[in-house]
C-alpha cells in the first residue's frame, strides 16, 4: 500500500483489530513510502492515514494486488530437487513463516520458502542465493516436522553458506529474508559435495618445490587436527598443509589469494618443525588481497605452510578455493633488468609473475588499464632482430592468462608499441607476429590479463619462413591495407597448392570481406556519398563538417553511387566468398582467430559459425537485390542541406525523392527471393549446429554463441525466419500470425511504397500527394496532423527521439501503452519520464535508479547542504530538466537562484545519460526547512 499525490507529509498505518485502543500493526510507511503487508484471507484490515507534525491535505491511497504465496511456502509443500549440483529459480514474494519454524541464520525473517535435496556423496556443500534484491537467510536441516528440525550446521552468511553433508541423507533447505519486509526472485545454487582435500592433515601435506611455486587449492571439507596451533591467532578450523624447502637463501614472499567469497576470509601461516604439535611460527597473515608473509629463507630449510579459513563466530568457519604462491620477485621485473635474448633467430626464456611483481613509474599503461599503470604486474626481455622479416613471439607455455607486447625505444619513458596480443588460444595465452627490422632492439613485455593472473611465464620466439597460411596470418596481424593485400595473396598461394585446404579457404573468405573496404571502388562510392575516406582499421567514415559544425553538402553526391558499388563490386565478391566458405563448412571444421587478427577479440570458429556467416552473405545480397529493384535514389546534397536547416521531415523526404521505392525496371525480385531463402537455409543449419552439435552452445569465444537466456528468443527468431522464407511462396502461419510476401514477388507492377502499411505497419505521406488513406486525395494539412491521423489508424509510429525509444522498448505493447502519458509497468512513472531518465518502461523502477536526495556537510565551509543527484539525458533537445526549491511544498522557485550545480556532470556507462548534482544551503539558522525536486518538461511538438 502507498500514498501519492499528497500535498503534505503522510504517515500510513495498517492494522487488524476491532477497537482503536487494541489494534495490532500489520505494516506502516512514512513520507510516501510503500508498506508491505502480509495478509490473511477473510481478515479485515484498518488503514489509517495521518499527517506528519499535524500536517494535512489531499492524497491518493493505493492498494496493490495481493501476491499469492509461492507453491513451496510451507515446509510440507517443499520442492524436491535432484541430488548433486543443481540450480533452481525461486521467489519468496507472498511467502510467510510457519508456527514453530526455526530462525534461519539466527534471524527472525518472515518470508521463507523450502526445498529438499539429497546428497549423492559425503562432503562440504556450498549454497548460493544469486540475484536476490533482499538480504538472504539460509538454513539447512534434517527432520520431518517443521517444529522439530535439526540444523545441519550451516556456516557463512549472506549470499553464500556451507554445510557438511552425509551421503544419501535428505536435507531441507530454507531461504528467508533478513531485510523484512522485502522479498523477491532469486536463483538457488547447490554445489556437488566436496570431499576433504588430500592435504587436510599435516602428515599428508602437499610438496612444493622450486624458486617459484604456485598451487591452486581449496579447504572445503577440511578439518583441524589435535595439537594444531591457532594460525594468525584465529580459531579457524578448516586447514590444509603444504611443505616447501628453500632452494637458496634470501628474502621470499608467501602469498595467499582467496577466490570469490573466500577473499579476505583466508589465513596463511608459515612454520618450521616436523610435527604439528611442535611448530615454530615464521610468520602469518589473516588479511589482505593477497595475504602476504615476507620472510628470510635459509637454503635447505624446510617450511611448513598452513592455509585455513577464518572464524569470527563460534562454529562458523569460512572455506573456498585459493591460490598459494611462494617466490622471490622476478629478476626481470624492471625494464633496466630485462633478460637479454641476444640476436638469435629462435629461442626461449623462462621467468614468472607473482603477486609482488609490479610496474615502474613511467612504464607504458596496460592496454586494459592504461589509466592506472600501477595495476599491472610486468616482466621484460630485450631482443635484437638478426634479419628483416616476420618473427613469432608467444607465451603458449605459460600457465596463466597473458598479455604480450613489443616496444621500440631507448628508455622506459620513450617506448612505442609496435605489436601486442592478448588472446591467441582458448586459455588466454598470447602469440604475435613482429615485422622486424634487422639490427633494431625490441623490448618485450609480458603481464597478466588481470591482477589475479600470476604464474610461470615462458617466452618462445622464432622466424616465420613458411609461405602460405603462416605468413598470411602474420600479415593479417599488421592491421593495415597493404598487409591485408599481402595476407590475401598468401592465402591464395596456399590454395594454389591445395584448393580444398579448409583453413586457407576460410581465411581467404575473411580477407575477401575485409578487402571490400580497401578497394578503389569502395573509396569512389564513399566520395559519391560525400563521405570522407575512412579505413577498415582506423574508421573515420563520416560526412565532414565545416567551421560552423554543419555537414558539408558536396555537389553531385547521390545514393546511386553506393547502389552501383554494391551491385557491381560487392555482389560478385560475395559469390567468391561463398565458394571459399563452402570448403570450410564440414562438421569437423575448427579454426581460431587471435585478437590481433580480428582487431576485436579472440574467436573460435566451427561449422555453425561458418553457416551463419554464409547466411549473412545471402542477406547482404537480398538487400542489394531490393535496392536494384526499388528506387532508393536520393540527392545526398539535398538531404544534407535539409539536415543542416533542420527541415528534414517525412514530408520533405518524400517530396525530395518522388520515386522512392518505385520499381526501377531492373527487376531482381526472383534473385531477392532466392537470396532470402538461401539465407534462411544457412541460418537454420547454423542454428541447429550451435544448439545440437557444439559442445557448449553458450561458449562466448565463438563468433555466434547462444546462451540459455536467449534460447527461447532465438527459437522464436528461427520460426519467423522460416515463416518469412516460406511466405515468399505463399501464406505462412506461425503462432496464429499469417504472413504472405508472395504478391510482392510475383505481381507485375507493385511498387514497394504501396505495400509499406502491410509490410511494416508504418507509412509516410506527403501533404501535397493524393493518398488512398485519405480517400485518394491530398491531405493538405500540416505534417503533425497527418502523422496524428496515421497514428490512430496504426500506420505510423513517432519518428522523434521519444518515438525511436518507444518503438524499441514498447514495440510489443498496444498503441495506448506506447503513449507518453501511459504507465504500462505501473511504477507511477509515465513513458515520457521513463524516457527522460532512460529507464525500462516494462519493469517497475525504484526512485534511487534516477534521483537520490541527501543531506551533506561541506568539508570546506562546514555548512549543511540539501543535495539531489539525478540522471538526465546527455542529448536533451526536447526535454527540459529544472531543479525547483520550495519552503512549503506549495510555491516553487524555478529561477535557480537558490540552488547551484555541484561539480560537473558525470557521464554514465550507458552512454546515454549523465549524473548531475545540485545543492541548496540547508541551515536551520537561515530557514526552517527546504524541499528540492526535479521537474521534467516535454518540449517535443
Amino acid at each position: 500500500m502507498w500514498i501519492n499525490n499528497a500535498s503534505f507529509n503522510t504517515l500510513l498505518g495498517i492494522y487488524s483489530g476491532t477497537a482503536v485502543n487494541s489494534l495490532t500493526m500489520a505494516g506502516s510507511a512514512a513520507f510516501g513510502g510503500t508498506a508491505y503487508v502480509q495478509v490473511q484471507a477473510g481478515t479485515t484490515y484498518r488503514i489509517a492515514v495521518d499527517g506528519y507534525d499535524s500536517s494535512s491535505g489531499s492524497f491518493t491511497l493505493n492498494i496493490g494486488s495481493i501476491v499469492p504465496p509461492p507453491a513451496n511456502d510451507s515446509f510440507a509443500s517443499r520442492i524436491i530437487l535432484p541430488g548433486g549440483q543443481t540450480s533452481t529459480t525461486g521467489s519468496n514474494s507472498g511467502a510467510s513463516k510457519e508456527a514453530g519454524e526455526p530462525d534461519h541464520a539466527g534471524l527472525a525473517g518472515g518470508k521463507s520458502v523450502w526445498w529438499s535435496w539429497t546428497a549423492p556423496a559425503a562432503g562440504e556443500v556450498t549454497l548460493e542465493v544469486a540475484g536476490a534484491t533482499f538480504y538472504p537467510l539460509m538454513g539447512v536441516y534434517t527432520g520431518t516436522q517443521v517444529a522439530s528440525l535439526t540444523s545441519a550446521g550451516v556456516t557463512g552468511g549472506g549470499n553464500f553458506a556451507t554445510f557438511n553433508a552425509a551421503a544419501g541423507v535428505t536435507y531441507h533447505i530454507a531461504v528467508d529474508t533478513g531485510s523484512m519486509p522485502y522479498s523477491g526472485s532469486f536463483t538457488l545454487k547447490i554445489s556437488d559435495p566436496v570431499g576433504a582435500p588430500g592435504n587436510d592433515s599435516f602428515a599428508s601435506r602437499t610438496l612444493l618445490s622450486g624458486g617459484f611455486v604456485k598451487a591452486n587449492g581449496y579447504n572445503n571439507g577440511a578439518t583441524k587436527e589435535a595439537g594444531e596451533p591457532l594460525h594468525a591467532g584465529n580459531t579457524g578450523g578448516k586447514s590444509v598443509w603444504y611443505t616447501w624447502t628453500a632452494p637458496s637463501s634470501g628474502t621470499y614472499n608467501a602469498y595467499l589469494q582467496g577466490l570469490g567469497n573466500f577473499n579476505n576470509y583466508c589465513i596463511l601461516a608459515l612454520y618450521t618443525g616436523s610435527s604439528v604439535e611442535a611448530l615454530a611460527q615464521v610468520g602469518s597473515a589473516s588479511w589482505g588481497a593477497p595475504a602476504t608473509v615476507s620472510f628470510a629463507a635459509t637454503a635447505g630449510t624446510t617450511y611448513q605452510i598452513a592455509v585455513d579459513g577464518a572464524s569470527y563466530t563460534a562454529g562458523v568457519v569460512y572455506s573456498g578455493s585459493f591460490v598459494l604462491c611462494v617466490s622471490q620477485t622476478p629478476a626481470n621485473n624492471d625494464f633496466a633488468s630485462a633478460i637479454g635474448l641476444g640476436s638469435a633467430a629462435s629461442g626461449s626464456s623462462a621467468s614468472w609473475i607473482d603477486f609482488g611483481t609490479n610496474t615502474e613509474s613511467g612504464e607504458p599503461g596496460h592496454p586494459v588499464f592504461f589509466w592506472m599503470p600501477s595495476t599491472q604486474r610486468t616482466i621484460w626481455w630485450t631482443w635484437t632482430a638478426p634479419a628483416d622479416g616476420f618473427f613469432s613471439f608467444d607465451t603458449l607455455g605459460a600457465d596463466f592468462d597473458t598479455v604480450l607486447e613489443v616496444f621500440t625505444g631507448s628508455s622506459l619513458s620513450a617506448l612505442s608499441l609496435v605489436a601486442e596480443n592478448h588472446d591467441a588460444n582458448d586459455s588466454g595465452r598470447s602469440s604475435l607476429a613482429l615485422n622486424a627490422v634487422a639490427g633494431t632492439t625490441y623490448h618485450i613485455r609480458v603481464s597478466g590479463e588481470t591482477l589475479g593472473d600470476i604464474g610461470a611465464a615462458h617466452l618462445q620466439y622464432s622466424q616465420i619462413n613458411t609461405p602460405g597460411v603462416p605468413l598470411g596470418r602474420a600479415y593479417l596481424q599488421q592491421q593495415n591495407a597493404a598487409a591485408l593485400a599481402n595476407a590475401d595473396a598468401q592465402f591464395a598461394a596456399a590454395l594454389a597448392i591445395d584448393a580444398d585446404h579448409a583453413e586457407a579457404n576460410f581465411l581467404k573468405a575473411l580477407t575477401g570481406f575485409a578487402m571490400l573496404e580497401q578497394a578503389g571502388a569502395f573509396q569512389s562510392a564513399l566520395a559519391g556519398l560525400g563521405v570522407a575516406g575512412g579505413d577498415l582499421y582506423q574508421g573515420g567514415y563520416s560526412i565532414p563538417r565545416d567551421a560552423n559544425g554543419d555537414l558539408i553538402a558536396t555537389p553531385g553526391t547521390h545514393t546511386s553511387h553506393a547502389i552501383d558499388y554494391l551491385g557491381n563490386t560487392v555482389l560478385p565478391a560475395l559469390s567468391t566468398i561463398r565458394a571459399h566458405l563452402a570448403k570450410a563448412s564440414a562438421p569437423s571444421f575448427q579454426a581460431s582467430l587471435s585478437d590481433s587478427e580480428t582487431t576485436i577479440r579472440y574467436a573460435r570458429i566451427d561449422a555453425g559459425d561458418v553457416s551463419l556467416i554464409l547466411a549473412s552473405t545471402h542477406l547482404i545480397e537480398a538487400m542489394i537485390r531490393l535496392l536494384q529493384t526499388y528506387d532508393a535514389g536520393a540527392s545526398v546534397t539535398n538531404l544534407v542541406t535539409q539536415t543542416n536547416q533542420d527541415n528534414l521531415t517525412a514530408e520533405s523526404l518524400i517530396d525530395s525523392v518522388s520515386n522512392l521505392l518505385d520499381l526501377t525496371g531492373n527487376d531482381q525480385r526472383a534473385a531477392f527471393k532466392a537470396a532470402i531463402q538461401n539465407a534462411n537455409s544457412h541460418y537454420q543449419a547454423g542454428s541447429d549446429f550451435v544448439r545440437n552439435t557444439r559442445a557448449n552452445p553458450a561458449d562466448e569465444r565463438h563468433l555466434f554463441p547462444l546462451s540459455s537466456e536467449y534460447e527461447a528468443m532465438e527459437a522464436n527468431a528461427r520460426a519467423h525466419a522460416q515463416q518469412a522464407s516460406d511466405s515468399l511462396n505463399g501464406p505462412a502461419n506461425v503462432a496464429g500470425e499469417t504472413l504472405d510476401l508472395s504478391q510482392a514477388i510475383t505481381s507485375s507492377n507493385m511498387p514497394l511504397r504501396a505495400r509499406l502499411p502491410g509490410l511494416f505497419g508504418n507509412k509516410a505521406v506527403s501533404s501535397t500527394t493524393p493518398d488512398p488513406t485519405f480517400g485518394g486525395v491530398a491531405p493538405s494539412v500540416t505534417q503533425a496532423r497527418i502523422n496524428d491521423a496515421l497514428r490512430k489508424k496504426g500506420l505510423l509510429y513517432e519518428v522523434g527521439q521519444f518515438g525511436n525509444w518507444a518503438g524499441y522498448f514498447l514495440k510489443n505493447r498496444s498503441l495506448a501503452d506506447q503513449a507518453k502519458n501511459a504507465d504500462p509497468d505501473g511504477d507511477m512513472l509515465n513513458n515520457f519520464a521513463e524516457f527522460a531518465f532512460n529507464l525500462d518502461p516494462n519493469k517497475g523502477s525504484s526512485p534511487n535508479e534516477y534521483a537520490v536526495g541527501s543531506l551533506a556537510t561541506n568539508v570546506l565551509d562546514g555548512k549543511k547542504y540539501l543535495m539531489i543527484s539525478f540522471v538526465r539525458r546527455i542529448e536533451r533537445n526536447n526535454i527540459h530538466y529544472v531543479v525547483a526549491v520550495s519552503d512549503n511544498l506549495t510555491s516553487w522557485d524555478r529561477t535557480q537562484t537558490q540552488i547551484q550545480q555541484y561539480g560537473a556532470a558525470t557521464p554514465n556507462p550507458d552512454g546515454v545519460t549523465e549524473t548531475v548534482i545540485f545543492r541548496v544551503l540547508a541551515d536551520p539558522a537561515v530557514v526552517e526547512r527546504k524541499f528540492v525536486r526535479v521537474e521534467v518538461t516535454d518540449l517535443e511538438p
